[in-house]
């Protein structure tokens, strides 16, 4: 991509980032139906893609092959914790926001990024910001986990969020940013990654940890 696209017509895109979905959340009444009427036709039948596919079906890889366009034995990133995985083994410095950039898009994160980012007892800062982003408000450190107290960097300020449910909060983020825009008619990209939900139904005694 280059800046010569923005001689054409360029569109927003929201990328909504999804962790575990589960299968009972979808169909006509999850969560699918209701992202369909967010995209595509004006008449609320959106867009549907039948197919979809994983190179690499674990949460820091796909994160990593999403940002680089690479598979994961090209990025280097094969689990979610170092010395192999993780925020620590992804190399961000060219990146699809980079790209976004130059295009002439604004773009923005909100919520989850790669595993261990933030993460100030391995010694990763929690300050940081990734190249490519005009906007950033990523969830850091070892409690992101947490649907009700959270740090979250804005911009490279770390802020610690109490008595906020974390979906609501990443929404309300994420509306700010699609309404107070500027310049508005620019093309905007935005990266909204809710925290999954990783415990399993508490029947079954299990925990689910690959996160």
């Amino acid at each position: 991509m280059s800046a010569g696209v923005m001689g054409r017509s360029c569109r927003g895109v929201a990328e909504h980032c999804r962790d575990h979905g589960r299968r009972h959340a979808r169909g006509r009444s999850g969560c699918d139906a209701q992202t369909k009427q967010l995209v595509g036709a004006a008449d609320g039948l959106g867009a549907t893609y039948p197919h979809s596919y994983a190179s690499y079906s674990l949460c820091a890889p796909s994160r990593s092959t999403f940002l680089s366009g690479q598979y994961a034995l090209n990025h280097g990133v094969s689990d979610n914790t170092e010395p192999d995985g993780g925020w620590p083994a992804f190399d961000d410095s060219d990146t699809l926001p980079m790209w976004l950039q130059q295009a002439g898009y604004q773009t923005v994160m909100i919520g989850k990024y790669l595993n261990q980012y933030g993460q100030t007892d391995l010694g990763n800062d929690p300050t940081y910001v990734p190249p490519g982003w005009d906007n950033w408000a990523g969830l850091v450190g070892g409690n992101w986990r947490n649907y009700r107290a959270f740090d979250i960097n804005m911009n490279g300020t770390v802020h610690h969020v109490t008595n906020a449910y974390s979906t609501n909060n990443l929404t309300g983020r994420a509306k700010v940013q699609l309404n107070n825009r500027l310049p508005s008619g620019q093309p905007l990209f935005m990266l909204l990654a809710y925290v999954p939900c990783l415990r399993r139904a508490a029947s079954s005694g299990s925990t689910w940890n690959r996160s």
